[in-house]
């Protein structure tokens, strides 16, 4: 599975690659789909980090019991 920066990079990518052959309507349409997906990757990336912060709590927990 991909993670959404990588994703984010490819679309990034592809669109530098296409900017010349986009018309307004779809260069509008890719920038706000970039910094959708740029702003799913901050939140992916700090739901990860809670996740691994629960993760060891739990298991100290578990190593109390």
């Amino acid at each position: 599975m991909e993670t959404p920066k990588g994703l984010c990079e490819e679309m990034t990518k592809a669109f530098m690659e296409a900017g010349e052959q986009l018309n307004n309507e779809q260069r509008s349409s890719t920038c706000f789909k970039l910094m959708l997906f740029s702003e799913v990757q901050e939140e992916f990336e700090q739901l990860q980090l809670e996740n691994d912060k629960l993760k060891n709590q739990n298991k100290r927990l578990k190593e109390q019991k």
